[in-house]
């Protein structure tokens, strides 16, 4: 019996996620973190039971609680959350420019938007140097 070297490999699910030592259901464990990286307006399902339920297949409210307490899921939670913030930085921008422009933002928006354009604007000198 010779070998068919016409054989296609199928990707199974398990490829796709690396392993987490003591998580069974590993891509519902990362599906849980990139929920919980969501700012809550956006999360769907809305609360973590709705989540549990959707996702059924042994995996119920107390597994999500677990989850949480697992030392690699905050900081996937994380790594989701910087991703999120990348992709809505020019938004975030764009609001931030707007308000500037218009008037209506405080010193402390004119202060953000031109540190995050790179511009240090120099610190005022203290009111002992001032009355020298």
């Amino acid at each position: 019996m010779g070998k068919n070297k016409n054989v296609q490999l199928t990707r199974i699910h398990s490829d796709s996620f690396p392993a987490i030592p003591g998580v069974k259901r590993v891509q519902e464990f990362v599906e849980f973190a990139r929920w919980c990286a969501l700012p809550q307006w956006l999360r769907e399902p809305k609360t973590q039971k709705e989540f549990a339920d959707q996702i059924g297949v042994k995996v119920n409210q107390d597994t999500l609680t677990d989850w949480k307490k697992h030392e690699e899921f905050w900081p996937l939670v994380w790594q989701f959350l910087q991703e999120w913030m990348r992709e809505h930085t020019p938004d975030i921008m764009g609001g931030l420019y707007e308000k500037v422009a218009s008037g209506k933002g405080n010193a402390s928006d004119v202060r953000l938007f031109l540190s995050l354009a790179g511009h240090q604007p120099e610190k005022s000198k203290s009111k002992k140097q001032k009355n020298k």
